[in-house]
């Protein structure tokens, strides 16, 4: 019998072969769910449109990262999820987080409302560690960059790298950083961690940007 990993290699077979649209894969994954509890996501069901919101934005990351052959895992319930994948790609290791959760504060005289978070957080090993970056938003670490990067970049945010005057180098990476409105970049020792507030539902995308600028600044 095949057991719940065997089940999602063998749906992501197909599509690497072509067999498979994402929305044949996504009908797959969910009648593999439903027949055989197959899915590497633990749901913690409940009776809430908070829970089916959560749970439809968990399998839909989960269907297109299984477009790129990469296997996510983790648990949802109705206050958030926390999902992990891990996988390689182009000699790079990966390590992708999503997470949402909610806190609360007792209030005093009535109660106060809980506070959401959501995000994503990137981590790739393998890159050449001969490169240093660091890319944020902070109106004050802005103002210990050049002024020529000053110009070339919006504000509130700052980069710091030792190619200053590499127009293009420079203009590469803030197109990745404005277009998925990635927060934070740090690459030190070899490593790469990003961070993004909110939901980006496009983890592929993201995956093969960051990849293809690693492959043209980075190597």
């Amino acid at each position: 019998m095949l057991n719940n990993a065997n089940i999602l290699d063998n749906v992501m077979l197909l599509n690497n072969v072509g067999y498979l649209s994402l929305t044949e894969m996504y009908l797959l994954i969910l009648d593999c769910e439903e027949t055989t509890n197959c899915t590497m996501i633990e749901y913690e069901i409940a009776d809430s449109s908070f829970f089916s919101a959560n749970k439809e934005f968990c399998k839909h990351i989960e269907v297109s990262l299984a477009a790129i052959s990469a296997a996510i895992s983790g648990n949802c319930n109705c206050y958030g999820y926390e999902l992990e994948s891990v996988f390689v790609r182009n000699s790079l290791n990966f390590t992708l987080h999503y997470t949402k959760y909610q806190t609360t504060q007792n209030g005093v005289v009535v109660a106060v409302d809980a506070n959401e978070y959501a995000g994503v957080n990137m981590f790739i090993k393998g890159i050449n560690p001969t490169f240093k970056l660091k890319i944020g938003r902070c109106s004050i670490l802005r103002l210990f960059c050049r002024q020529e990067i000053k110009n070339w970049i919006p504000k509130p945010y700052f980069i710091w790298t030792k190619d200053v005057r590499n127009y293009e180098f420079i203009e590469t990476w803030m197109s990745v950083v404005l277009s998925h409105k990635i927060s934070s970049i740090r690459l030190k020792n070899g490593k790469l961690s990003l961070a993004i507030n909110g939901q980006p539902n496009d983890p592929v995308k993201l995956i093969e940007d960051i990849d293809f600028i690693i492959k043209k600044c980075l190597r």
